[in-house]
Protein backbone atom coordinates (compact mmCIF):
# COMPACT_ATOMS: atom_id res chain seq x y z
CA UNK A 1 0.00 0.00 0.00
CA UNK A 2 1.32 3.47 -0.93
CA UNK A 3 2.46 5.70 1.88
CA UNK A 4 0.02 8.38 0.77
CA UNK A 5 -2.87 5.99 1.32
CA UNK A 6 -1.69 5.20 4.84
CA UNK A 7 -1.47 8.82 5.91
CA UNK A 8 -5.02 9.92 5.15
CA UNK A 9 -5.71 10.41 8.85
CA UNK A 10 -7.27 13.62 10.16
CA UNK A 11 -4.41 14.19 12.59
CA UNK A 12 -3.95 18.00 12.64
CA UNK A 13 -0.17 17.59 12.43
CA UNK A 14 -0.53 15.49 9.29
CA UNK A 15 -2.93 17.98 7.73
CA UNK A 16 -0.64 20.90 8.57
CA UNK A 17 2.44 19.24 7.09
CA UNK A 18 0.62 18.25 3.92
CA UNK A 19 -0.75 21.77 3.56
CA UNK A 20 2.76 23.20 3.94
CA UNK A 21 4.04 20.92 1.18
CA UNK A 22 1.14 21.72 -1.11
CA UNK A 23 1.52 25.44 -0.53
CA UNK A 24 5.22 25.26 -1.26
CA UNK A 25 4.62 23.35 -4.48
CA UNK A 26 1.97 25.79 -5.71
CA UNK A 27 4.27 28.75 -5.00
CA UNK A 28 7.14 27.13 -6.88
CA UNK A 29 4.94 26.34 -9.87
CA UNK A 30 4.28 30.05 -10.27
CA UNK A 31 8.03 30.61 -10.57
CA UNK A 32 9.34 27.81 -12.79
CA UNK A 33 8.39 24.76 -14.80
CA UNK A 34 7.36 21.50 -13.20
CA UNK A 35 10.44 19.72 -14.55
CA UNK A 36 12.70 22.23 -12.83
CA UNK A 37 11.09 21.70 -9.43
CA UNK A 38 12.75 19.08 -7.22
CA UNK A 39 11.65 17.48 -3.98
CA UNK A 40 14.48 19.42 -2.37
CA UNK A 41 13.02 22.70 -3.65
CA UNK A 42 9.65 21.79 -2.18
CA UNK A 43 10.98 20.76 1.23
CA UNK A 44 13.17 23.85 1.46
CA UNK A 45 10.24 26.13 0.68
CA UNK A 46 7.99 24.25 3.11
CA UNK A 47 10.75 24.19 5.79
CA UNK A 48 10.48 20.41 6.30
CA UNK A 49 13.07 17.70 5.64
CA UNK A 50 13.02 15.10 2.85
CA UNK A 51 12.20 12.29 5.28
CA UNK A 52 9.03 14.13 6.25
CA UNK A 53 8.13 14.63 2.59
CA UNK A 54 8.42 10.91 1.81
CA UNK A 55 6.39 10.05 4.89
CA UNK A 56 3.48 11.80 3.21
CA UNK A 57 4.02 11.42 -0.54
CA UNK A 58 5.76 8.90 -2.76
CA UNK A 59 7.15 11.59 -5.07
CA UNK A 60 6.43 15.08 -6.33
CA UNK A 61 3.86 13.76 -8.82
CA UNK A 62 1.85 12.26 -5.94
CA UNK A 63 1.98 15.62 -4.16
CA UNK A 64 0.81 17.38 -7.31
CA UNK A 65 -2.09 14.99 -7.83
CA UNK A 66 -3.16 15.34 -4.19
CA UNK A 67 -3.14 19.11 -4.48
CA UNK A 68 -5.11 19.11 -7.72
CA UNK A 69 -7.61 16.61 -6.39
CA UNK A 70 -8.21 18.91 -3.41
CA UNK A 71 -8.93 21.74 -5.82
CA UNK A 72 -11.36 19.57 -7.78
CA UNK A 73 -13.19 18.56 -4.61
CA UNK A 74 -13.49 22.15 -3.42
CA UNK A 75 -14.83 23.26 -6.80
CA UNK A 76 -17.48 20.53 -6.82
CA UNK A 77 -18.33 21.07 -3.14
CA UNK A 78 -19.38 24.62 -3.98
CA UNK A 79 -22.20 23.18 -6.09
CA UNK A 80 -23.83 21.84 -2.94
CA UNK A 81 -26.39 19.05 -2.85
CA UNK A 82 -27.78 17.77 -6.14
CA UNK A 83 -31.54 17.21 -6.02
CA UNK A 84 -33.69 14.70 -7.86
CA UNK A 85 -36.47 17.24 -8.44
CA UNK A 86 -34.24 19.99 -9.88
CA UNK A 87 -32.34 18.04 -12.49
CA UNK A 88 -31.99 20.72 -15.14
CA UNK A 89 -31.04 23.47 -12.70
CA UNK A 90 -28.53 21.32 -10.83
CA UNK A 91 -26.94 19.97 -14.01
CA UNK A 92 -26.35 23.54 -15.18
CA UNK A 93 -24.81 24.44 -11.81
CA UNK A 94 -22.57 21.38 -11.90
CA UNK A 95 -21.33 21.93 -15.45
CA UNK A 96 -20.86 25.62 -14.68
CA UNK A 97 -18.68 24.81 -11.68
CA UNK A 98 -16.46 22.51 -13.76
CA UNK A 99 -16.13 25.12 -16.53
CA UNK A 100 -15.27 27.84 -14.05
CA UNK A 101 -12.68 25.58 -12.44
CA UNK A 102 -10.91 24.98 -15.76
CA UNK A 103 -11.24 28.61 -16.78
CA UNK A 104 -9.41 29.68 -13.61
CA UNK A 105 -6.48 27.28 -13.97
CA UNK A 106 -4.36 29.47 -16.27
CA UNK A 107 -4.86 32.38 -13.88
CA UNK A 108 -3.93 30.39 -10.78
CA UNK A 109 -0.85 28.75 -12.27
CA UNK A 110 -0.01 30.07 -15.77
CA UNK A 111 3.50 28.59 -16.03
CA UNK A 112 2.64 24.99 -15.28
CA UNK A 113 -0.86 24.61 -16.73
CA UNK A 114 0.02 22.63 -19.85
CA UNK A 115 2.27 20.26 -17.88
CA UNK A 116 -0.31 19.28 -15.26
CA UNK A 117 -3.38 19.30 -17.47
CA UNK A 118 -3.46 15.46 -17.82
CA UNK A 119 -3.30 15.00 -14.05
CA UNK A 120 -6.03 17.52 -13.26
CA UNK A 121 -8.25 16.11 -16.01
CA UNK A 122 -8.00 12.63 -14.50
CA UNK A 123 -8.59 13.92 -10.96
CA UNK A 124 -11.61 16.02 -11.95
CA UNK A 125 -13.17 13.21 -13.95
CA UNK A 126 -12.81 10.74 -11.07
CA UNK A 127 -14.27 13.18 -8.54
CA UNK A 128 -17.07 14.09 -10.93
CA UNK A 129 -17.87 10.41 -11.51
CA UNK A 130 -18.30 9.90 -7.77
CA UNK A 131 -20.61 12.88 -7.51
CA UNK A 132 -22.65 11.95 -10.58
CA UNK A 133 -22.87 8.32 -9.46
CA UNK A 134 -24.57 9.33 -6.21
CA UNK A 135 -26.88 11.79 -7.96
CA UNK A 136 -27.97 9.43 -10.73
CA UNK A 137 -28.58 6.79 -8.09
CA UNK A 138 -31.29 9.10 -6.71
CA UNK A 139 -32.70 10.00 -10.11
CA UNK A 140 -32.71 6.71 -12.01
CA UNK A 141 -35.66 4.37 -12.04
CA UNK A 142 -34.98 1.17 -10.03
CA UNK A 143 -36.27 -0.75 -13.07
CA UNK A 144 -33.91 0.96 -15.49
CA UNK A 145 -31.88 -1.43 -17.63
CA UNK A 146 -29.32 1.24 -18.43
CA UNK A 147 -25.70 0.70 -17.48
CA UNK A 148 -25.46 3.48 -14.92
CA UNK A 149 -21.68 3.19 -14.67
CA UNK A 150 -21.29 3.69 -18.41
CA UNK A 151 -23.67 6.66 -18.33
CA UNK A 152 -21.77 8.25 -15.44
CA UNK A 153 -18.48 7.78 -17.29
CA UNK A 154 -19.93 9.25 -20.47
CA UNK A 155 -21.40 12.27 -18.68
CA UNK A 156 -18.29 13.03 -16.66
CA UNK A 157 -16.10 12.57 -19.74
CA UNK A 158 -18.23 14.96 -21.78
CA UNK A 159 -18.30 17.60 -19.04
CA UNK A 160 -14.56 17.44 -18.36
CA UNK A 161 -13.62 17.39 -22.05
CA UNK A 162 -15.75 20.48 -22.56
CA UNK A 163 -14.14 22.09 -19.52
CA UNK A 164 -10.67 21.43 -20.90
CA UNK A 165 -11.75 23.12 -24.10
CA UNK A 166 -12.34 26.18 -21.92
CA UNK A 167 -8.61 26.33 -21.23
CA UNK A 168 -8.41 27.54 -24.83
CA UNK A 169 -11.89 28.99 -24.85
CA UNK A 170 -13.73 31.06 -27.40
CA UNK A 171 -13.88 34.56 -25.94
CA UNK A 172 -17.15 35.24 -27.77
CA UNK A 173 -18.98 33.19 -25.12
CA UNK A 174 -18.84 33.53 -21.37
CA UNK A 175 -17.90 30.53 -19.27
CA UNK A 176 -21.50 30.21 -18.05
CA UNK A 177 -22.91 30.45 -21.56
CA UNK A 178 -20.65 27.65 -22.69
CA UNK A 179 -21.54 25.54 -19.65
CA UNK A 180 -25.26 26.13 -20.22
CA UNK A 181 -25.01 24.92 -23.81
CA UNK A 182 -23.27 21.71 -22.72
CA UNK A 183 -25.79 21.14 -19.91
CA UNK A 184 -28.66 21.58 -22.36
CA UNK A 185 -27.14 18.94 -24.62
CA UNK A 186 -26.68 16.44 -21.76
CA UNK A 187 -30.00 17.04 -20.00
CA UNK A 188 -32.21 14.77 -22.18
CA UNK A 189 -29.98 11.81 -21.44
CA UNK A 190 -30.15 12.41 -17.69
CA UNK A 191 -33.93 12.88 -17.76
CA UNK A 192 -34.34 9.62 -19.68
CA UNK A 193 -33.13 7.77 -16.57
CA UNK A 194 -36.05 8.95 -14.46
CA UNK A 195 -39.10 6.77 -13.85
CA UNK A 196 -41.62 7.17 -16.67
CA UNK A 197 -44.33 8.44 -14.32
CA UNK A 198 -42.13 11.40 -13.37
CA UNK A 199 -41.79 12.36 -17.02
CA UNK A 200 -45.56 12.35 -17.70
CA UNK A 201 -47.36 15.69 -17.31
CA UNK A 202 -49.61 15.79 -14.28
CA UNK A 203 -53.33 15.96 -14.99
CA UNK A 204 -55.11 19.10 -13.84
CA UNK A 205 -57.63 18.61 -11.08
Amino acid sequence: MAMTAILEAEDPRVVRTRDLLKGAMVALMREKSWREISVGDITQRATVNRTTFYAHFDDKDALLESCLRDKCRRALAEVGSLRRDRVGEDLRRLVGAVFEFFAQLPIQCPIAIRQWEPIVVRAMQEELERMLGCWLGQIASPNSQADRGAIVAALSGAIVASGVRWLRRDESLSTQQGADSVAAMLLPGVLALRPSEELMPRSRE
